[in-house]
């Protein structure tokens, strides 16, 4: 009669075999490409966002000031009418207010520039050095409509608010007050960014300090 001959395993040879195999693991994890997108991916996206790379280029960020502007004009002299008639509250809230709400988000886009700049694949070129520059003009400029266009629209939400919570109703034309200075020097800022960015394209760039 023949006997199966069975190999008696002791625990140090199964703590070898799983040290193997954690160590071939690991071997075969820190071969994987560290991002997640084939390379092929990631340049065809990069190519596919070849056309929207005007939307950050000087002269449209300039444009969009430009367009951005107006409403913000028409909406300071027409809500100082209403808050030197002392009409009702309620429109010269919803103007402000979308102003306002108009104002952070473009702000959060400018100050992010650089974000953006790098998500379309266009840094680290020859004109780096200028394109940065612009990045800290947008940033500054950006950071600058965030906060005034913020406390712009707490100005006028504490109006909205019901008068079992606050009560505005003797504050509420200081209040809108506030709120169109604040979005009447978010307009100073606005065009001094439009002429910032449209003489920095021939100015040379400041040496970096």
């Amino acid at each position: 009669m023949i006997f199966p001959i069975v190999r008696v395993v002791g625990p140090n040879t199964i703590g070898a075999s799983l040290q193997g195999d954690c160590k071939g693991a690991a071997g075969r994890a820190s071969v994987r490409p560290a991002h997640h997108l084939p390379l092929s991916k990631v340049r065809t996206v990069n190519r596919l966002l070849v056309p929207l790379r005007f939307l950050i280029s000087p002269i449209f960020i300039a444009a969009i000031n430009l367009l951005i502007l107006f409403p913000m004009v028409l909406s300071i002299i027409d809500v100082a009418k209403s808050v030197f008639r002392h009409v009702d509250t309620h429109e010269p809230v919803t103007i402000t207010s979308t102003v306002a709400l108009i104002m952070i988000g473009w702000g959060v886009a400018l100050e992010e520039r650089d974000v953006i700049r790098k998500f379309f694949g266009v840094s680290g070129r020859p004109d780096e050095a200028r394109q940065a520059h612009i990045d800290k003009v947008c940033h500054d400029f950006g950071v600058a409509q965030l906060v005034l266009g913020l406390f712009a629209e707490i100005a006028v939400a504490m109006i909205s608010l019901p008068d079992r919570i606050i009560n505005t109703a003797s504050y509420e034309y200081p209040l809108l007050a506030i709120s169109l200075t604040l979005i009447a020097i978010a307009a100073v800022f606005q065009v001094r960014h439009i002429f910032v960015l449209l003489l920095g394209m021939w100015r040379p760039v400041p040496a970096a300090s």
